[in-house]
């Protein structure tokens, strides 16, 4: 038996166990997901959007097609996905319950990027601090007083107190 033998039926074994579309699958998200990652490349060249909002579209367009390209190479394989699935929505409400704080100042964070209501380099003042914003995070804010200190700040404490932007407009007393 020849070599071009054995590989005819390692190929037709894979096949027939669904390897060669689980692979298919990987190589398609692959490809799709670097297509995205230049799409958002050229639009924040462009500047239409922040870029964290950029980052964030990018990153959640990408996470997404690489969970159906995973099940759908996983259902190629045969493996059960809808428990699989359904065992991921319980630990998902679980790993929220335990990280509501997390969770919280992540909407918060997705709010504040959105919003625009100040941005990099804003002298900004939130219940008793005050500072120039250095990054806006998804997940906190950090000032830089005028003593150099870094300051962090959590983005759900800038959604649920008053925010005072101080440079937000070139007039001002």
């Amino acid at each position: 038996m020849e070599w071009t033998e054995y590989v005819y039926s390692a190929l037709k074994t894979l096949a027939a166990n669904g390897w060669v579309e689980l692979c298919a699958y990987l190589v398609g998200g692959w490809v799709i997901t670097r297509t995205i990652g230049r799409i958002f490349t050229q639009l924040e060249q462009n500047k239409n959007l922040p870029h964290q909002m950029m980052i964030l579209l990018s990153r959640a367009l990408k996470g997404v097609v690489w969970a159906l390209a995973l099940v759908q190479g996983l259902r190629a394989l045969g493996v059960d996905v809808v428990s699989i699935l359904g065992a991921a929505g319980v630990m998902g409400v679980a790993i929220g319950f335990a990280s509501q704080t997390s969770l919280s100042n992540l909407i918060s964070g997705i709010f504040l990027v959105s919003e625009r209501s100040f941005k990099l380099g804003d002298y900004i003042r939130v219940q008793g601090e005050e500072g120039t914003v250095e990054s806006i995070n998804l997940l906190s804010v950090y000032l830089r007083r005028a003593d150099n200190s870094l300051v962090r700040i959590p983005c759900e404490t800038l959604i649920k107190n008053p925010v005072t932007n101080i440079t937000g407009s070139p007039r001002r007393r």
